[in-house]
């Protein structure tokens, strides 16, 4: 039987699965700009999830198939300004299940969402310049890096780039394509 990966909107039953996970640096190997103090992500969890901001979405990325379903990472997608109608998302894949196209899978179905039920024009991701297999996947969705902000973040004791890339709605048909 065929693994798929599908995404299951979060609710308030996964804010401390979710408080872990934002919390953990061994989730964020290539930087976590999160706040890792427990109560301060919970608090945001949760009137994320629980609040009805329409503007915020979490996922929980699970792999199911042989009659299994087991939770591989997370994804979150929200809207910045209304008018410019700019969503930014961003994704973690545990380490146990990196490098088999997970991450692709789960930020298409994401990224399709957005731009066909959610009136997404533009979606935006910032990535690590160290963080090579989510470069991978943003050239695997047909992203285009279009900044750099130089020296953006601390790394080991320096100072790293990060990229920004962007997909366009009249772009999305990249997102049709079926290698992951």
């Amino acid at each position: 039987m065929k693994n798929n990966i599908t995404l299951a909107l979060a609710t308030a039953n996964d804010i401390e699965y979710l408080v872990e996970i934002k919390t953990n640096n061994d989730f964020w190997p290539y930087g976590n700009d999160n706040n890792l103090d427990k109560n301060v992500q919970r608090q945001r969890i949760s009137e994320r999830i629980t609040g009805g901001h329409e503007r915020f979405k979490q996922f929980i990325i699970l792999l199911t198939g042989g009659g299994k379903t087991v939770p591989v990472g997370e994804l979150h997608i929200y809207k910045g300004k209304e008018e410019r109608k700019c969503w930014e998302f961003g994704y973690c894949i545990f380490r146990e299940f990196q490098g088999k196209g997970y991450a692709t899978q789960a930020s298409r179905i994401a990224l399709t969402s957005a731009f066909k039920e959610w009136g997404a024009h533009k979606i935006i991701a910032q990535i690590a310049e160290i963080n090579a297999p989510s470069l991978r996947v943003m050239e695997k969705l047909g992203f285009t890096r279009e900044a750099v902000f130089r020296e953006e973040l601390p790394w080991n004791g320096g100072w790293i780039n990060q990229y920004q890339y962007s997909l366009l709605e009249h772009e999305a048909s990249s997102l049709s394509r079926k290698s992951s």
